[in-house]
């Protein structure tokens, strides 16, 4: 698979999985340049798609977040799903014009650490509600001294 921009530089795609494709790392599309998808399938067919001129973008007019309690399907072969922070930005689109924008963006980062304590340690308490935890400040050490705790099981 291959993008070739300007109708002579070929940008070859990575494979990351399998129908996956990524453009390399460091490429960046260029507003006023063209764009051009070809692809070979494993049966022969070749496909190409039309040159297209990658134009300005409209002016975002206002970016808002909401919480979702069931936004990211569970990857990791468990039913359910994770809460997420969907994201949305508004624009409007430029009269009399043929452009339709669609952005889509998806990152699952797990976390390594679930906290970090400056000058602390984290102890597990119980309450009303449950066993939870949290940081709590050591004379003893140094002010510079940081622990880092690891999260029990995956986060987000």
């Amino acid at each position: 698979m291959r993008v070739t921009e300007n109708g002579t530089n070929v940008i070859k795609l990575i494979e990351k999985f399998p129908g996956i494709y990524e453009m390399p790392i460091g490429f960046q599309g260029r507003i006023g340049n063209t764009y051009q998808l070809s692809f070979r399938t494993d049966n022969g067919n070749h496909y190409e798609s039309i040159e297209e001129e990658m134009l300005t973008g409209p002016k975002i007019d206002s970016i808002y977040e909401v919480f979702n309690p069931t936004g990211i399907e569970n990857s990791l072969g468990n039913p359910g799903s994770f809460p997420s922070n969907d994201i949305y930005a508004n624009f409007q689109d430029p009269v009399n014009s043929a452009n339709y924008y669609h952005w889509t963006w998806k990152i699952r980062e797990p976390l390594t650490y679930c906290e970090t304590c400056k000058q602390g340690k984290y102890y597990f308490y119980e309450t009303d509600d449950g066993t939870t935890g949290d940081c709590f400040r050591d004379l003893t050490l140094n002010p510079s001294t940081i622990y880092d705790y690891t999260c029990g099981s995956f986060y987000w």
